[in-house]
């Protein structure tokens, strides 16, 4: 099977680039027809029922062999994912969606894997995990993380830095469940550190697109390039590159970087960057839910760490 964290880290960073999307509208579940997925390459509309389509999205969005409640955890996140399209649909028809909920386009709307996907990253294993991913999604089904009786906005990440991000810091849009919180069993683990070397003219070239206006050399280049924002936590929003200032977000983008909590040093010889986390840092840690299911956490104490002030509601 595939890395763990490669798995998390292709879905986890693409959440990153969906915006926050609020609206005022009464729940809606999907009706009896199921999940409308529609497949852009073909144009076709394929409805799956809802606890498939949860199947579908915990195999894309979280390795099957973690712990029971980390899988019921992401899969109420799932259920509370799709239900809060279906508002919005009910309220607002997207009409590019030909009436589905999602499309398969994984940078506007969260992952979801086919059963072809999922052989294909399981292989041999697949069984075992459709077993544990299924069990999850039957107990996720019937229920939806809530905050003020409507379904939150679902975020999560692969792994943060010890703290999550808020949105506000990280989104500019205040959500008050979306708030920093401590995950600290994070920072002690492996996968949350990553990082690479790149000599002067690889970081140029790598930035090139995002910093075409500037007229920087390598020589020139450490001396400037600096952080000129930052969150409480230290997590970068903003790097100053010659004589503009550019998103920490874009950055990572051109450079490949799990988070935008890294930090940047200039050796002399190479650009040594040292990663902390994975994905945009926002919501629910997935390492994070492991490690407190671990622990001996129920789905319910996780999603209310990380989410504060939400209710799970059976509906």
């Amino acid at each position: 099977m595939k890395d763990h964290l490669q798995l998390i880290a292709a879905f986890a960073v693409i959440l990153a680039m969906i915006p926050l999307i609020s609206y005022a509208a009464k729940h809606t579940v999907p009706d009896s027809g199921g999940v409308g997925i529609l497949y852009e390459q073909s144009g076709e509309v394929v409805n799956v029922s809802l606890k498939d389509y949860i199947i579908g999205a915990v195999f894309a969005q979280m390795p099957a062999d973690f712990d029971e409640q980390a899988l019921r955890a992401q899969a109420v996140l799932a259920s509370t994912y799709i239900k809060r399209r279906a508002a919005a649909e009910n309220t607002s028809p997207t009409k590019e969606l030909k009436g589905a909920l999602i499309s398969d386009d994984r940078l506007e709307y969260q992952a979801y894997f086919t059963e072809e996907e999922a052989r294909s990253v399981y292989a041999d294993e697949y069984e075992q995990a459709y077993e544990r991913i299924s069990s999850a999604a039957e107990y996720a089904q019937d229920l939806c993380l809530c905050y003020d009786d409507q379904p939150i906005i679902v975020a999560f990440h692969g792994i943060s830095f010890g703290y999550t991000e808020s949105a506000e810091d990280m989104w500019g849009e205040a959500v008050p469940y979306l708030i920093s919180v401590e995950s600290l069993s994070d920072a002690d683990m492996a996968e949350c550190e990553s990082g690479c070397e790149l000599t002067a003219d690889e970081f140029l070239d790598a930035v090139k697109d995002l910093c075409a206006a500037e007229r920087l050399d390598a020589d020139m280049l450490a001396e400037n390039m600096s952080v000129s924002r930052k969150t409480e936590h230290g997590t970068i929003l903003e790097m100053r590159i010659g004589d503009n200032v550019y998103p920490a977000s874009e950055l990572c983008e051109a450079l490949g970087l799990a988070s935008q909590h890294f930090e940047l040093r200039w050796n002399g010889k190479v650009f040594e960057i040292k990663v902390h986390g994975c994905g945009h840092l926002v919501g629910m840690s997935q390492y994070g839910a492991q490690s407190m299911a671990e622990k001996g956490a129920s789905c319910e104490d996780i999603l209310l760490h990380y989410f504060p002030g939400t209710t799970l509601e059976k509906r």
